[in-house]
């Protein structure tokens, strides 16, 4: 994915007006391979919100959270 398509997803939340504050958490359990993941993260860089990572274990998730 390029760096423009990178700066595309963040024009488009401000399109939808999601209002994400520096109190939201996102949490990443898939491969940070998956492009899915590349983008969330870029977006809360960007939006400026905390960004975590799971243990691992798909059965421990609910105490990552």
């Amino acid at each position: 994915i390029s760096h423009g398509a990178f700066i595309c997803e963040y024009y488009a939340t401000e399109y939808f007006q999601w209002n994400y504050t520096d109190k939201d958490v996102s949490l990443s359990y898939l491969p940070y391979a998956h492009i899915f993941e590349q983008g969330l993260f870029v977006f809360s860089l960007i939006s400026g919100f905390a960004h975590g990572y799971y243990s691992g274990d798909p059965a421990l998730i609910f105490n990552d959270l």
